[in-house]
């Protein structure tokens, strides 16, 4: 996901990239119970945990790289392939 992140251009396009991740890992939660592998508050607390942890990466990785996101050398070597 980190490496197509570059790639994505429009803003609906990343949007769409967080959702479909989101929902996958929803669902592979939701398989875990099903099949009785992990406990209900398991994989409530790991969604938590993620949903606690994604926005705090994400916060201080703007704030180290500025607005732009991500470097432009490494902009320049993704779109250079």
């Amino acid at each position: 996901m980190i490496v197509c992140w570059p790639l994505l251009s429009a803003r609906w396009s990343r949007f769409a990239l967080v959702g479909l991740a989101g929902l996958w890992a929803f669902a592979v939660g939701l398989s875990r119970v099903a099949l009785v592998v992990h406990w209900p508050t398991d994989v409530v607390g790991a969604w938590l945990l993620v949903i606690t942890i994604v926005p705090t990466v994400a916060v201080l990785l703007r704030a180290a790289l500025g607005p732009g996101g991500a470097p432009d050398v490494l902009v320049d070597e993704v779109t250079e392939r």
